[in-house]
């Protein structure tokens, strides 16, 4: 996350209250008291002044504008949060603006802000494809499963100002042409495979090649042959790929299943192997429980991508 400041610094600020105070009076109450709507124009505002001045963005003006900022003719949406997590939610409200208004923005800043009031960035999100990560919570409010946007290329994290071009374009770009140069590998294999054939090989066949190249990364180890090794993985990888055409599957959603199964799946790693929940005994779950939480699930919560550790995992 790259810091940006202290919120502080603007809530000692007369003029800036003021200003607060007559944005506040802008936005339909709903019920809401005015101090609750005042209170989330104060942080909403600061967010944005910092964020504006610390990258060097234009902020807009409120009454005239859907966007707080811009940078280089591109469009952009601030948002804030006091919860560090890979899931950002979205009240109801927020969620149908981005629906109403995607098509006009092009980014979306999402800045974390701890109980000291000091302000990070933390992500930056392409709004054009934003609602693809959003589903509705219990309690209907919205998330942003930013893991999952961050695999797909269309979310970045941020570290320091090197992140942020002159011209973010030039980071969409380099996104997207990311995501290409990945897809484009494994779409060469099945070019590659079709050419030869082996798209209609039989499973039979195409799952002994699997193993035979699987046994030769281990032969090669054992031999201290480590090119035969990193080549021996690249034709595992291969053949793996020419195994899901056969049976008619992309090898790539077939990673992403398989990812989205276990990447909150809890267990200990014994004597470097690791060992799902499961498979523990009763000792073993209540350690996993404790260092992994949502005790008597054999899950953690998403939340807890944030802070978990290699310690979590060790008894």
């Amino acid at each position: 996350m790259l810091h940006l400041g202290n919120l502080n610094t603007y809530f000692t600020n007369v003029d800036f209250i003021q200003h607060c105070e007559v944005l506040a009076k802008q936005y339909k109450a709903n019920n809401r008291p005015f101090a609750e709507i005042l209170k989330h124009t104060l942080y909403g505002e600061a967010v944005e002044k910092l964020c504006s001045n610390v990258l060097k963005l234009e902020q807009t003006d409120f009454s005239i504008s859907t966007h707080d900022a811009t940078k280089n003719n591109l469009k952009i949406e601030i948002k804030h949060t006091v919860k560090n997590s890979k899931w950002w939610t979205f009240k109801l409200s927020s969620y149908e603006f981005f629906l109403k208004n995607s098509n006009n923005l092009d980014y979306i800043f999402l800045c974390y802000v701890d109980s000291n009031n000091n302000c990070y960035l933390q992500y930056v999100a392409n709004t054009k494809t934003f609602s693809n990560y959003i589903r509705e919570s219990n309690f209907k409010d919205y998330y942003y499963n930013v893991d999952k946007a961050i695999l797909d290329n269309q979310c970045y994290e941020i570290i320091n100002t090197t992140d942020i071009p002159e011209n973010l374009k030039d980071k969409r770009n380099e996104m997207q042409e990311n995501k290409h140069i990945q897809n484009e590998q494994f779409e060469l294999v099945r070019q590659w495979g079709a050419i030869r054939g082996i798209d209609g090989a039989d499973f039979q066949f195409q799952f002994q090649r699997c193993l035979q190249e699987v046994v030769e990364i281990h032969e090669a180890y054992i031999e201290n042959d480590m090119d035969e090794v990193q080549d021996a993985i690249g034709d595992s990888i291969v053949t793996l790929i020419n195994l899901a055409v056969t049976l008619g599957y992309n090898a790539e959603d077939c990673l992403d299943k398989a990812f989205n199964v276990i990447k909150l799946r809890k267990g200990l790693n014994k004597n470097g192997s690791f060992v799902r929940y499961g498979k523990l005994n009763q000792t073993d779950k209540e350690i996993c429980d404790l260092k992994q939480g949502n005790s008597g699930n054999e899950y953690f919560e998403e939340s807890a991508l944030t802070w978990l550790e290699p310690n979590n995992f060790k008894e």
